[in-house]
């Protein structure tokens, strides 16, 4: 079953050609934020969709670091910068992230990725003036001896050396990729210059975009049990990629804030106690195909047997929806064992049983209409009861649509007579299970 999807198109520049007409289609789940596919155009290439992907996982890694210290950075992703980190709207760290699909990329002097960067950076004078860092963060390697080398964050760092290997290859280079960034920095003064290459750092042989999974989940390592760390990890990650698609829409002021990654990591460890479960599917819906496909099923003519009406019904079809995605989920990621869930429906079937005998009883009449009023009691009963699969897992469409799962193998039901009405079922049913 699929749930309601969005869609989000962003424009790449192509790392080789420079070419803006690479588009991205993101398409994730509104309700979990997890990415369900991604797709480009005839004109794409996957190492384009691949970087912009790394952009947003680097982005979360480099927020879980900054998290350890403080608590008042602001993110925004395709601002300033690829990665922008601010405090208080004022920007502190760019980062440019470049993603290679070949481990033997390197960063030579007139390496393009270089000189695309620099020309960036030769904009953002004034904010380097001011004291902003700026990161070229790179899966390639820079190259001995090269300008980049000379920038990176070790003991051999050299600005001066750098500068004048950048200098010399401006004054020598005749790649025409590169011809507005030489420009762009010939037009620096020396001092801004010297300023912006003091400002850069170089991280390069960076972890490439399935590496840098693994140091997420080293940072989150602490906040759940090792077993859950991996399920643990791909919410928080749906949750990231949804926010980074607000962020892209400009529907949060253009940021995203440390707390708000503080607060769903607080919020997610609160889920994956021994006494919890992770929620997933509150605010994820049906696509009307799917509800139409529904609408035969067992556990539906059960609730027209009691003449509910149709909106109730679609209520009812929403938490079969809901709690089946959902009960699947946590199978699949060992949240819950096959056991637990049996015991979970035998608790649930014995309580309908006490519920349903003491509603025939009260209801001993041989009218029709009065026997489907019984049965809407007894659907009543079961759409308030508040029998939990766990103490701290309580929303309502869990045991709502566990007991739609169990009226749909009609192990329950509403009506009276509910055995005798949908005998034709039986074998159906029988034979699904």
């Amino acid at each position: 079953m699929v749930g309601k999807s969005s869609q989000v198109r962003c424009q790449v520049e192509d790392p080789l050609t420079e070419a803006t007409n690479t588009e991205i289609y993101w398409q994730f789940n509104v309700g979990t934020g997890d990415v369900v596919s991604t797709k480009s155009n005839q004109y794409s290439a996957n190492e384009s969709a691949l970087g912009y992907l790394y952009q947003c996982r680097l982005g979360l890694w480099y927020a879980l670091g900054r998290l350890r210290d403080r608590n008042d950075i602001e993110v925004a992703i395709e601002s300033l910068d690829d990665v922008t980190f601010s405090a208080e709207g004022k920007a502190e760290e760019l980062l440019q992230t470049k993603h290679h699909i070949s481990a033997k990329a390197s960063l030579t002097d007139a390496c393009p990725d270089l000189w695309k960067t620099l020309r960036i950076w030769a904009s953002q004078i004034q904010l380097i003036r001011e004291g902003v860092r700026l990161f070229l963060i790179t899966t390639a390697t820079a190259s001995p001896g090269s300008a980049a080398s000379l920038i990176r964050d070790d003991k051999s760092r050299d600005v001066t050396s750098a500068h004048k290997k950048l200098l010399t290859t401006v004054a020598t280079s005749t790649n025409q990729t590169n011809k507005d960034a030489y420009d762009a920095f010939n037009a620096l003064v020396r001092e801004d210059q010297v300023a912006l290459l003091d400002a850069v750092t170089v991280i390069d042989s960076s972890p490439n975009v399935l590496d840098v999974r693994e140091k997420i989940e080293s940072e989150l390592r602490l906040a759940v049990r090792p077993k859950h760390l991996g399920a643990f990890t791909d919410r928080l990650e749906g949750w990231w990629y949804g926010r980074v698609v607000q962020n892209l829409a400009h529907k949060d002021g253009g940021v995203i804030l440390a707390r708000e990654l503080h607060s769903q990591i607080a919020d997610l460890r609160e889920q994956f106690l021994q006494d919890n479960l992770p929620i997933d599917f509150e605010n994820v819906f049906p696509e009307e195909d799917v509800v139409k496909a529904m609408l035969g099923k067992p556990f539906v003519e059960q609730l027209r047997l009691v003449a509910l009406t149709e909106t109730r019904i679609r209520h009812a079809v929403t938490d079969y929806y809901q709690a089946f995605e959902q009960r699947s989920r946590w199978l699949r990621e060992d949240l819950l064992l096959v056991g637990d869930l049996e015991q979970y429906e035998t608790r649930l079937v014995k309580e309908w049983e006490r519920s349903f005998e003491r509603i025939k009883q009260n209801y001993e009449v041989e009218e029709e209409p009065k026997k489907a009023v019984a049965g809407r009691a007894v659907f009543d009963w079961a759409e308030s009861a508040n029998i939990y699969i766990r103490p701290q897992c309580q929303q309502p469409y869990i045991h709502r649509g566990s007991f739609q799962i169990l009226a749909d193998k009609l192990k329950i039901g509403w009506h009276p007579e509910f055995v005798a009405r949908l005998e034709h079922l039986l074998t159906s049913v029988e034979s699904i299970a």
